[in-house]
């Protein structure tokens, strides 16, 4: 432990104690009575713990990412384990969580499963730093810890709900949507985690295969813990969503009708404010599909330096021409040359996207970075584009699901509207799936057709995802 500065620990708990003690007088300042309710009702330590512990989680997330991509990195080609050093990024990390499990530990008591997560990470967390385990093996996990975001937000919100004497529906629905958002984010980021460290044990050098037995055992009992925790955080959120879902009254926002299965479900998230915002995540999937087709290329494609230097460089004209083709692609196919004649601006900035303009442009942006100088080996450059490519088509068809492009039949016959007998088989095999689109303007379904607005459409992008993610796998 002699690379954790103890005198940095100090002064972040004295930080973390004084930071808090502002959060309190800031919001007894602004909202008095939410604050007394607080109080009345014991959660104020609890409010004020998971306020910080969001607070460290933004502010430290980015350095432990940093820190996990250097470990990686530093890994050796053999089966050798590569040499402990904490760099900087890994110390703020480490050191963050520290502070965050060790402050939250007497402030979250009222909740018997935060105090087991807190004590089990700081069991971890010692079993890291006294037995120097590689940093690989740990970081990644800590990175993923940026999931609990959501999950603190959904408390402070409930906490704020309960302190009112008359809910407002929106904030209700808020909650709604953060929670199903907070149980998906938190599954898919936290599973990848596991998965990763599972991996890491077992085959990398980065794991502990040259570790006594009783180490590889103390090591894999920490992870099939943590992993038992994760999973029963989620199948206790989706118990809760599901027995919510199912004793909410009929809303006047869907219209009526006669489905063998729960009410369908709304895309967007919207945040109660004046006027109404609409959230649909679009772009940040498609930069997610897109660093996970950098990440994948850069694996598989290794070699120096210089050479992931040059990688980088065509990687970059490759995605830029990819994007720029795919939106010629739209304007033109769809709204054609005429229109954009007319209506330049607004055509230009109408969003929209097509997948075979962009195959397109990434075929021209490798070529072009090839006779540039940029691919060392032009073939194995392409074969790595085309193993990444089922894992970006996986994140960019989540992002259609949310935008409403590329849209499926309704599950009921709707006059003058194809549709399928096969809308109710999948209804009936998938009985949460169908989604609804719920603004006239916001999203292409209900731009194009307008009479599909607020009624239950199969999600054929989120199986067309799955059957991305098993091609890529």
């Amino acid at each position: 432990m002699d690379q954790v500065d103890s005198n940095t620990l100090i002064l972040a708990f004295t930080i973390y104690y004084f930071v808090e003690r502002g959060l309190r007088l800031v919001l007894k300042w602004r909202d008095g009575a939410f604050y007394d309710s607080l109080l009345a009702s014991r959660k104020d330590m609890v409010f004020f713990g998971i306020s910080m512990g969001l607070l460290i989680s933004l502010a430290s997330t980015p350095s432990c990412v940093r820190g996990a991509w250097s470990a990686w990195l530093a890994l050796p080609l053999g089966m050798e384990e590569p040499r402990w050093f904490l760099d900087e990024d890994a110390r703020i990390c480490v050191t963050a969580r520290a502070v965050l499990w060790v402050s939250e530990l007497n402030r979250l008591d009222l909740y018997p499963l935060y105090v087991i997560h807190h004590a089990g990470s700081i069991i971890s967390l010692l079993s890291f730093l006294f037995f120097r385990w590689p940093l690989f093996l740990y970081l990644p996990i800590l990175s993923g810890l940026v999931s609990e975001v959501p999950g603190d937000l959904l408390w402070m919100l409930s906490a704020y709900i309960d302190s009112l004497e008359r809910t407002p529906d929106d904030l209700v629905e808020f909650k709604r949507r953060l929670n199903t958002f907070n149980v998906a984010q938190y599954a898919f980021v936290r599973g990848c985690g596991i998965i990763l460290a599972a991996w890491t044990l077992a085959y990398s050098p980065g794991g502990l295969q040259t570790r006594s037995v009783v180490m590889q055992v103390h090591a894999y009992t920490l992870l099939s813990l943590y992993a038992a925790f994760c999973i029963a955080y989620v199948y206790r959120q989706i118990r809760n969503i599901r027995a919510r879902r199912l004793s909410r009254p009929t809303s006047p926002s869907h219209i009526p009708m006669e489905l063998d299965g729960p009410p369908p479900r709304s895309a967007h998230l919207r945040i109660p404010m004046r006027p109404v915002v609409i959230i649909v995540p679009y772009g940040a999937f498609m930069g997610l599909g897109f660093a996970a087709l950098v990440f994948t290329t850069l694996t598989i494609a290794p070699g120096s330096r210089e050479e992931s230097a040059l990688l980088s460089h065509a990687l970059r004209i490759t995605i830029l021409l990819a994007i720029f083709f795919a939106r010629a692609f739209s304007l033109v196919m769809e709204d054609g040359m005429a229109r954009l004649r007319v209506q330049p601006l607004r055509t230009i900035f109408r969003p929209g996207f097509w997948l075979h303009g962009g195959l397109f442009g990434a075929g021209v942006g490798a070529l072009v970075a090839q006779m540039a100088g940029y691919v060392p080996d032009f073939r194995l450059f392409a074969a790595s584009l085309a193993v990444g490519l089922p894992v970006y088509e996986m994140f960019s068809r989540i992002g259609c699901h949310s935008y409403g492009c590329c849209y499926g039949c309704p599950v009921e016959p709707i006059q003058g509207l194809p549709s399928s007998p096969r809308s109710r088989l999948l209804w009936r095999a998938f009985p949460y799936s169908a989604v609804t689109y719920d603004h006239p303007t916001d999203y292409a379904v209900t731009r194009a057709e307008p009479r599909l607005l607020r009624q239950p459409l199969i999600p054929i992008q989120l199986i067309s995802a799955t059957l991305f993610l098993l091609l890529f796998t």
